[in-house]
């Protein structure tokens, strides 16, 4: 017996139940899509599989409603694949482990898949159902609409006869959607420059109030003749000592950058780069070896780290300049994030700027080392790296410089956000030959440029979620993203671009289904127009005159590991399309 066996409508959740059984995480599709195919072809249904797996499923009128106009029903088959920091759970194998919490289905540690599994749900359960007096069905199960609607851009729609489309992806019951903001992805890839940490002197300036984002560390050095470094009144010269640890942001809330951006959340990815700085521009010679935060462009990261090397001496200071960091974000985001937290975990290796042992085999514990631990662990006992401090520099400055959050509110509609950008996720690339291809193909950057002497080269590759209700302020905030990011020695791109879903004035879709939820529940659902992307208007395009509403049950927290389902909505709102396919 299933988890959720005894819930009602059955067939609903039977069949959510079965699709939290498949991985099914954006770019991972092919089995959920072979499971539709496969349910479509053991009913004898016509059914369209496409090279993206993309599935169209059409189910011919019930006696009785030949005459009458198609219905398209619609949603997307791919998940936000987040989970909790503590979690083992793999994406790729395993099944989400779920459970009922009161009114609510939840997954234990990642996201659920609601979004937009329930959708997937309705329409298997509605062409397994014979009793339903419905007329032409016309079934869209689109893939990777959470990376960018790569499905809905590349579907074929040409088999279709309807006009009217019921895309089930909104998480509101009550609310009727009848537009949305259009969007794109932007990455940002950013050269970096390292140096071998056997080769440098750490140093801390005495004072450093005056040091500004385009300052460079080592411009407060003298360099003589022979292109050493020798100390100024300013500096004080490291014992040598040295220690590696990771500072981290967590207990952030997140959510969905588009539906949940203008509760003003922090960004973790973001504020990092800002408490790094901090700690620089307070004087201390901390080195980011990494950078690392988020895992979607259409998340807001609730969890960022950097791998770092300082001076050993100063981890005390350290640890005190970041609790009082941790205070003022605490107090700036009290009604948002107020669980903020601020950490620095140190690795479990120091190591000394001085002599090394001859023994390079082996660490200074005696265990044989392991060479790929050089990438793991910048504690490595050889070919360790950390950014220079210009290098360090640039890039904190270039995540702070690029706009994230709201740019503008609706003139039109109190509340609404206009336009906005997400950063989603921040990464280094540690691998040299990664690093080397993926920027020669794809940005033209000359990686010998940012090499460094060991030949090793890495970049920081930043990639945002932007979006507009106004076609034309999408266009400037682009070129305007571009021109910041590259005053920065930044390359920028931009794929993934879909278009605003424009209102329409008069509708018979959206007031046959007002009047059908009047007529249900006794009140009128509320009309709105979102700023997060559905695939309406992608699917527009396809189908001139189509008239779309899109819909579906209560879910919260989407894309977070808190994501969660109202049992008891869901059941309504079942209730209530079929009403409107038989009506």
């Amino acid at each position: 017996m299933g988890v959720l066996s005894n819930l009602k409508p059955e067939k609903v959740f039977y069949y959510f139940e079965e699709l939290t059984k498949i991985p099914r995480g954006s770019y991972n599709e092919k089995a959920v899509s072979d499971y539709i195919t496969g349910f479509a072809k053991d009913r004898g249904l016509e059914v369209y599989q496409d090279d993206l797996y993309n599935v169209v499923i059409i189910k011919e009128a019930a006696s009785g409603r030949e005459e009458d106009p198609a219905i398209i029903l619609q949603g997307h088959i791919d998940m936000v694949n987040e989970k909790t920091p503590d979690s083992t759970h793999d994406f790729e194998k395993d099944p989400l482990d779920i459970y009922i919490d009161g009114d609510y289905i939840r997954a234990k540690g990642t996201t659920l898949g609601a979004d937009d599994g329930i959708a997937v749900a309705y329409m298997l359960a509605i062409l397994d159902d014979e009793s339903i007096k419905a007329p032409r069905l016309e079934m869209v199960f689109t893939v990777s609409e959470e990376v960018g609607m790569e499905g809905a851009h590349g579907v074929d729609l040409s088999k279709l006869k309807g006009k009217q489309l019921i895309n089930i992806d909104s998480e509101d019951e009550g609310i009727l959607l009848a537009g949305c903001a259009g969007g794109m992805r932007a990455e940002v890839r950013l050269p970096l420059e390292y140096e071998g940490i056997d080769k440098i002197g750490l140093y801390r300036l005495k004072e450093a109030t005056d040091v500004n984002l385009s300052s460079n560390i080592n411009e407060t050095k003298n360099v003589n003749e022979t292109g050493e470094t020798s100390k100024t009144e300013n500096e004080e010269k490291s014992s040598g000592d040295v220690k590696c640890g990771i500072i981290k942001i967590s207990g952030l809330l997140g959510g969905h950058s588009g539906q949940e951006i203008d509760k003003q959340r922090i960004n973790a990815d973001h504020m990092l780069a800002r408490v790094l700085l901090s700690l620089i521009n307070s004087g201390f010679d901390i080195r980011p070896v990494t950078l690392q935060g988020g895992g979607k462009d259409n998340a807001i990261p609730f969890e960022a780290y950097a791998e770092v090397v300082f001076k050993a001496a100063d981890e005390s200071e350290i640890k005190k300049k970041l609790a009082e960091i941790n205070s003022e974000i605490k107090n700036e985001y009290r009604n948002t994030d107020g669980g903020a937290t601020l950490s620095l975990d140190m690795m479990n290796y120091e190591h000394n700027n001085e002599k090394k042992s001859d023994n390079a085999e082996h660490d200074s514990a005696g265990n044989k080392r392991d060479e790929s631990d050089c990438y793991e662990n910048v504690c490595c006992e050889n070919d360790r790296y950390v950014m220079t401090p210009s290098s360090a520099r640039k890039a904190l400055g270039l995540i702070l410089a690029l706009p994230n959050g709201i740019v503008k509110m609706s003139g039109d509609i109190e509340g609404l956000v206009e336009t906005s950008l997400n950063l989603g996720v921040m990464k280094t690339v540690k691998s040299v030959k990664e690093s080397a291809d993926t920027v020669a193909e794809d940005t033209d950057i000359d990686t010998g440029a940012f090499a460094h002497k060991t030949g090793e080269s890495r970049i920081l590759i930043l990639t945002y979620a932007l979006r507009s209700s106004v076609g034309s302020a999408k266009k400037a905030l682009a070129e305007r993203f571009r021109l910041i990011a590259e005053s920065f020695g930044a390359k920028v791109g931009f794929h993934g671009e879909y278009p605003a879903w424009e209102y329409k004035e008069k509708s018979e879709l959206r007031d046959k289904m007002i009047n059908v939820f009047e007529e249900m529940y006794g009140r009128k659902p509320e009309v709105s127009v979102i700023h997060a992307g559905v695939e309406c208007g992608l699917l527009a395009e396809k189908i001139p005159g189509l008239d779309a509403i899109s819909y579906g049950p209560d879910m919260y927290d989407i894309h977070t590991a808190n994501e969660h389902l109202s049992i008891s909505s869901a059941g309504r709102m079942y209730d209530y399309l079929i009403r409107i396919i038989e009506s």
